[in-house]
């Protein structure tokens, strides 16, 4: 039976990304596997939305306050597509041939709902303790946030460590499985894949607050039992 997989792709202010990443996933097609690709804007994204309607595609425009914009776009976002399975992307990412098939693998083998990617840059994801960007069935969004169902991601977070609460989270259900040969590559700058741009340096000063936030989180999910 085919499966569907919409490509959430939040953008955050890189317009020049999207030809690019629209043809690592094009190129990452696979038999009996449908990508979408779901660019997430809001109505102020006017250089990404031209950007999108420029490569043939149709972006979803969202009204999403700015703070916490990643998540909230999200977040929106899941609520609007029918799709079995979700990536949660972002737009400095390339995707590399197989990874949705690794994905589908892990999947079969654990059954678990939360499957992550190796990023090639990020040592603990590499090592498997940690997942930027994940595969996710719609089968766990009811699960949601530790304390809010139905919302996947935390949308306190400006944007630093919400991922690491949601792997940490899925991880604690019994719902977290790593696919190491899952390669959708983040070219991060700290990975010496991208410069220094507007969106990074927001990130880093940010980044203190977040994870403040993260560690006060952090006990809601530290004895939460597996919902296998």
């Amino acid at each position: 039976m085919p499966t569907s997989i919409a490509i959430l792709l939040p953008v955050l202010n890189r317009p020049h990304r999207v030809k690019a990443l629209l043809r690592s996933l094009r190129d990452a097609d696979e038999e009996g596997i449908t990508t979408n690709p779901v660019f997430v804007c809001s109505d102020g994204d006017t250089r990404q939305i031209a950007a999108v309607k420029a490569a043939g595609l149709e972006p979803l425009i969202l009204y999403s306050p700015g703070r916490g914009e990643y998540a909230r776009k999200t977040n929106l976002a899941t609520q609007t597509i029918e799709d079995e399975w979700l990536f949660m992307g972002a737009d400095d990412l390339h995707f590399h041939p197989g990874w949705a098939p690794a994905c589908l693998d892990e999947h079969e083998r654990t059954g678990c709902l939360v499957i992550g990617t190796n990023d090639l840059g990020n040592s603990a994801v590499m090592a498997g303790r940690h997942s930027t960007h994940s595969l996710v069935h719609r089968d766990y969004l009811a699960f949601g946030t530790i304390d809010e169902p139905g919302k996947l991601l935390c949308d306190r977070y400006d944007h630093n460590s919400v991922d690491v609460e949601f792997w940490e989270t899925a991880k604690a259900r019994g719902q977290a499985a790593f696919a190491a040969d899952a390669h959708v590559e983040h070219l991060h700058r700290l990975w010496g894949k991208a410069s220094f741009d507007a969106t990074y340096r927001k990130g880093t000063r940010n980044a203190t607050a977040d994870k403040r936030l993260y560690l006060q989180r952090r006990r809601l999910w530290a004895r939460q039992v597996a919902v296998k």
